[in-house]
């Protein structure tokens, strides 16, 4: 290219590199989750109303999903999810009016984290931190109810994400903060 070496890009190398590859790969998680999240509330939004034929179809899905549910060791019978499914269909118009607002501000915390760690800013590292941070009390509290890999390996990736964040990137002061 032309121009001053100042303004040429910074190609990373290295420990720059590996950290950058990590970032972009949780960034992708944070983009897939953020979008799953938009997509289940445009489902709460666009089956409101019919939510007694949503109420069939989900009794008739269950059956269908145990042999996908028993491969990964999931009890669908005694899961909570399922139950809570279960009663936001029993749930009142005001009710699933919020449930859609609960999805979409957690989709649109998921979605910036995704672009600030992808972009490798330093307030995505941060809003990655205290967003993951904030919902570890209640992955604890799904654990405490029931036990399963798949809750066990979620908070784990979790807790592993926060502790490399910290960790690695010295924030909140932890290891000197940024000065150093």
């Amino acid at each position: 290219g032309t121009g001053p070496a100042a303004h040429a890009p910074v190609v990373l190398r290295g420990k720059a590199l590996k950290d950058a590859t990590i970032l972009r790969v949780l960034a992708v998680e944070r983009f897939g989750r953020g979008l799953l999240l938009l997509a289940l509330a445009y489902g709460v939004h666009y089956f409101q109303d019919a939510r007694t034929s949503i109420k069939e179809t989900f009794d008739k899905a269950i059956p269908a999903a145990r042999p996908l549910a028993s491969a990964f060791n999931y009890d669908l019978d005694t899961s909570p999810t399922v139950e809570r499914i279960r009663k936001l269909l029993e749930s009142n118009q005001h009710t699933l009016t919020l449930v859609i607002l609960g999805l979409v501000a957690y989709a649109a915390l998921q979605l910036t984290e995704g672009v600030g760690l992808f972009l490798l800013k330093r307030w995505g590292e941060y809003v990655a931190v205290v967003g993951t941070s904030a919902f570890v009390p209640l992955e604890v509290y799904e654990l405490s109810h029931h036990v399963t890999w798949l809750k066990v390996v979620a908070l784990l990736v979790n807790l592993a994400a926060v502790a490399y964040l910290l960790w690695t990137k010295r924030l909140f002061g932890l290891r000197g903060g940024h000065a150093a």
